[in-house]
């Protein structure tokens, strides 16, 4: 899966497959846990798409609130996104938001991002 990596405090990244998919098809993403401490994340994600020279937010959503954790070198299963039929052609990026505990009763939050292309 083609991944990019996320802030250098944590060692995770958002893997995503395929790297370009067709309006009305799916895509797979998940955590990949390279760090030696265990991360959280929901479902809740956020899309957006690159139009001229900035990124433009989509509605994403509902989510259920469930909380799934990765320990340490591992990737969590795969999680499934519909693209829309009637999504136009460009470059996208989802954005999903990762917890990693950080002492007894505190913890840090981080965003980890990929990108991909939607051709028809």
């Amino acid at each position: 899966m083609p991944v990019e990596a996320n802030p250098p405090l944590f060692k995770v990244r958002l893997g995503l497959d395929p790297g370009n998919v067709s309006p009305g098809a799916g895509l797979s993403i998940r955590i990949e846990n390279v760090g030696a401490k265990d991360v959280a994340y929901g479902l809740a994600y956020e899309m957006a798409r690159f139009e001229n020279g900035v990124w433009i937010m989509l509605p994403t959503g509902p989510f259920l609130a469930p909380r799934f954790n990765v320990p340490a070198r591992t990737a969590s299963r795969c999680q499934k996104v519909h693209i829309p039929r009637l999504t136009p052609s460009g470059l996208y990026r989802i954005r999903k938001q990762v917890v990693q505990q950080t002492g007894a009763s505190s913890s840090s939050v981080r965003a980890v991002t990929a990108t991909f292309r939607v051709v028809e």
